[in-house]
């Protein structure tokens, strides 16, 4: 570690009231943490897309209503094409957010030292 990082180490550890040693213990740990809540968070976002995916193939299948005519639950229903494209888009966000956290997940997995070493000087 360079001065500069020490200094802000000290600091930070002298207004906390422990040790740079139990400090940076802490935050090598965090590391872990800060994988798992990631990997949790891709869990329910990949569970969360088959359930939506399988919602819709099941509301957008045709069902024959009579001997002539097919239509489907969206053409049934006027609201449940918005619902789903609304829960659709909040799980893209959520899934562009996963995409963003990838370069976190894997240096707090691979390497928690400049993890922590970078949420120092953040």
């Amino acid at each position: 570690m360079n001065d500069q990082l020490q200094k802000a180490l000290t600091e930070l550890a002298n207004k906390l009231g422990t040790s740079v040693q139990y400090l940076w213990k802490v935050l090598v740990s965090q590391a872990k943490i800060n994988a798992i809540t990631d990997i949790i968070m891709w869990v329910i976002v990949i569970i969360s897309g088959v359930i939506l995916g399988m919602l819709h193939y099941r509301f957008s299948k045709e069902k024959e209503t009579d001997k002539y005519s097919y239509n489907s639950y969206y053409d049934n229903n006027d609201s449940a094409g918005f619902i789903m494209a609304t829960l659709g888009i909040g799980w893209f966000i959520f899934l562009i957010i996963c995409f963003i956290n990838v370069p976190d997940l894997v240096s707090s997995l691979f390497n928690p030292e400049y993890w922590a070493l970078k949420e120092i000087v953040h």
